[in-house]
């Protein structure tokens, strides 16, 4: 089998690298695939694209005019989605995405004969509310289970982290008061100094895939998320994260998460809103339970989120796509 993925913008995304290159090189070592990438469909000849048995593109990168010259050559599509198409009124990106049409763009795929994947049932069901071709394979997100990148650095004192990129100031909003409030220093990404200033701790972000390392330097992270439509539609990708990294996490009772917590056993979880200072305190002073929590949280996202099961998943839902042709 061969394959394209289309990695395109100035800078690797998370769901570009989950989505695209990280699924795509699984596939190189666990299965007979071939893959090639390429930053933009308009870099390959027809003859060049006719060569691929699927194409595999991340709905963020391309318009349906490049997604029409595939089908027209006969070419099987495969775009994935890992977020709801439709941005909740208080997203950052909210303004922009009107300006640009961005939701008629994504809507306009679903009109096509294309096959689909995505993280979750819920956002299947979505899909397939819209889709022409209603065959939506849910492939979660994944990680590889390796000792190797779990490296504790030695510190002087419990470190409390967020992982996120931008547009989540709705979802830091839950947890501003912490550290003026409590005396619980927060670390989040530099970029969100000049909205909270001096209600968090500040870290220099570092690019995908190499943010991942910064797992090693905190001792519990905290997953506040909005209530809201979009957000319930979104990938369960930082307690995965959190527990393939053996973290202990203090996490809002929302979906996506809801249905993979249990509190007290592989997590804390936040009911309302002073349960945020009251669990930091609980594991800021209680070790065996911080190492119970991080442990527990590892065995329950390996079982579900193997990504070397779920690349056979992937393989044999792309073999079924060339073979139905």
């Amino acid at each position: 089998m061969k394959i394209l993925g289309i990695i395109s913008g100035e800078r690797i995304t998370g769901s570009m690298f989950h989505r695209i290159i990280y699924p795509l090189s699984a596939l190189m070592e666990y299965h007979d695939v071939k893959v090639d990438t390429a930053q933009s469909l308009l870099l390959k000849t027809d003859e060049e694209l006719c060569d691929y048995d699927i194409v595999l593109v991340h709905s963020t990168t391309p318009n349906d005019e490049e997604i029409k010259r595939l089908l027209r050559l006969g070419v099987n599509v495969v775009m994935d989605f890992d977020d709801y198409w439709k941005l909740s009124t208080k997203h950052e990106l909210y303004d922009a995405w009107k300006e640009k049409g961005e939701m008629e763009r994504l809507l306009k795929f679903f009109d096509l004969n294309v096959n689909f994947t995505t993280t979750s049932e819920t956002l299947k069901k979505k899909i397939q509310t819209l889709a022409y071709k209603k065959d939506v394979c849910v492939l979660p997100n994944g990680m590889i289970d390796d000792e190797e990148y779990r490296k504790p650095l030695p510190k002087d004192k419990i470190n409390f982290g967020w992982m996120g990129a931008t547009n989540h100031i709705t979802d830091l909003m839950m947890i501003q008061h912490l550290r003026i409030g409590y005396g619980f220093d927060i670390c989040v990404p530099e970029n969100y100094r000049t909205v909270f200033r001096n209600r968090f701790n500040y870290f220099n972000g570092l690019n995908v895939p190499d943010y991942l390392n910064l797992y090693n330097t905190f001792d519990i992270i905290v997953v506040p998320l909005d209530r809201n439509e979009f957000n319930t539609y979104k990938s369960e990708l930082k307690l995965i994260e959190a527990g393939f990294y053996k973290k202990p996490v203090i996490v809002s009772d929302v979906e996506p998460y809801s249905s993979l917590l249990k509190d007290g056993e592989n997590c804390l979880v936040v009911k309302k809103h002073r349960h945020w200072a009251k669990h930091c305190k609980t594991l800021l002073e209680d070790k065996d339970l911080r190492e119970k929590l991080g442990n527990q949280l590892h065995e329950d996202m390996k079982e579900k989120f193997d990504l070397k099961k779920i690349t056979k998943n992937r393989y044999d839902y792309f073999k079924k796509i060339t073979e139905d042709v």
